[in-house]
């Protein structure tokens, strides 16, 4: 799915009928955010990824790699991609890499 202003209204749209809230713990994941893409971009992974996801599909929040996977190609599509910093995106590559493919990687990640 890439991430557009059609999809960005679809995602708005279902958020103010289901209910939602992200939170950042910066004693995990909010020290490796070091500008407006990086929290834009995890916002996508989260919303537009795993909410749209389990909105659309409730049995798959007990399919982890394919949930993890949709969001993080989601994200990784996303216009914000090009924007990233090194540190965040080395952060997705780490905690998030195991549930991409190979081909995923290199496009992404230049491995």
């Amino acid at each position: 799915m890439v991430y557009n202003k059609y999809s960005k209204a679809r995602h708005v749209r279902a958020l103010l009928f289901y209910r939602a809230a992200v939170e950042v713990n910066y004693g995990s994941i909010g020290s490796t955010l070091r500008n407006a893409a990086d929290i834009k971009n995890l916002f996508v992974h989260e919303y537009g990824g795993h909410i749209t996801d389990m909105m659309s599909n409730p049995s798959i929040s007990g399919r982890k790699y394919e949930l993890e996977g949709s969001a993080t190609l989601l994200s990784n599509e996303s216009f914000k991609w090009r924007n990233i910093s090194p540190e965040f995106k080395q952060h997705i590559r780490t905690y998030q890499g195991k549930y991409l493919k190979d081909d995923q990687l290199n496009k992404y990640f230049k491995r």
